[in-house]
């Protein structure tokens, strides 16, 4: 926020002191003489105790200019505060580039501006995982009853998918880590670590561009992602006993022109060894 006050505003003919809401800067204070035709006084938005209010679709910066003027040892101005604020719509539209990258233009309809730059600070996503009546991955299953041994098959998908993603084009996803949490024992197993399938309960990855069928299936597109384990059973677990499960999983998305990031390298996999009651995790 730029604040340029012109002088001739003024009666006094000799200096003047100025300040902001908080004033503990020197930045955020200036004297000088009224021979000079303005002065200028300059703040971050979150600077020299600006502060906010929302208004319908606008958001109002404010800030409080305090002047004292003199004329040598008299002032026949009193002191005053102008009060000054700034308005920017709360939602603009984003436009991404036609790239696989990250650079945006952002169209201001209410200053009728363009700003162009490259996007930064941290996004929010949502997936959600589907389980499956069947190797296939055809038909969703909303309610299913497993013993130890048999197969599960799910999958992850950006939420609100179905044969087409709500993923953007420049970002990827890579599943880093997935586990079965028994709430009522307190305890955790994870089945997928650092990307690498655990061995013991035949954890593994589907890879969807080798299917060769037709078969219909609601929800799969381009992000779909399909996992199958074994189910297990927790040891001190009672076997009279049905126990609701969660499969958790933890998800990292990425800028998908970045070679570097996490999606971007293969994970390097070798035979998990056998888990041990130390790798269980004990919950809060």
């Amino acid at each position: 926020m730029t604040i340029t006050i012109n002088t001739a505003l003024f009666n006094d003919d000799d200096s003047f002191a100025a300040s902001l809401v908080d004033d503990s800067s020197i930045d955020c204070r200036t004297v000088g003489s009224l021979d000079d035709a303005t002065f200028t006084l300059e703040t971050a938005l979150d600077g020299c105790g600006t502060w906010s209010e929302v208004q319908t679709s606008e958001i109002f910066f404010k800030q409080v200019l305090h002047v004292e003027t003199h004329s040598t040892i008299i002032s026949v101005d009193k002191p005053i505060d102008l009060e000054f604020s700034c308005a920017y719509p709360t939602q603009v539209n984003a436009i991404f580039g036609n790239n696989d990258d990250l650079n945006f233009d952002v169209v201001n309809p209410q200053f009728n501006a363009t700003y162009t730059g490259e996007q930064t600070g941290v996004g929010e996503f949502s997936f959600d995982i589907n389980f499956f009546t069947d190797r296939f991955y055809t038909d969703v299953a909303y309610n299913l009853d497993f013993e130890s041994g048999d197969f599960v098959y799910f999958g992850i998908n950006p939420t609100g998918s179905g044969n087409s993603s709500t993923l953007p084009d420049t970002v990827e996803y890579s599943v880093d880590e997935c586990r079965i949490v028994n709430a009522a024992l307190g305890i955790e197993f994870p089945i997928l670590e650092d990307g690498c399938g655990q061995a013991l309960v035949g954890f593994k990855t589907e890879d969807p561009t080798t299917w060769t069928d037709d078969f219909e299936r609601s929800i799969h597109n381009e992000d779909s992602v399909y996992f199958q384990y074994r189910s297990f059973r927790f040891v001190g677990a009672d076997e009279a006993t049905e126990y609701s499960e969660q499969l958790k999983c933890d998800i990292t998305v990425c800028d998908k022109s970045d070679v570097n990031s996490v999606c971007a390298q293969p994970r390097v996999c070798s035979r998990r060894r056998r888990s041990s009651l130390e790798d269980l995790i004990i919950l809060d």
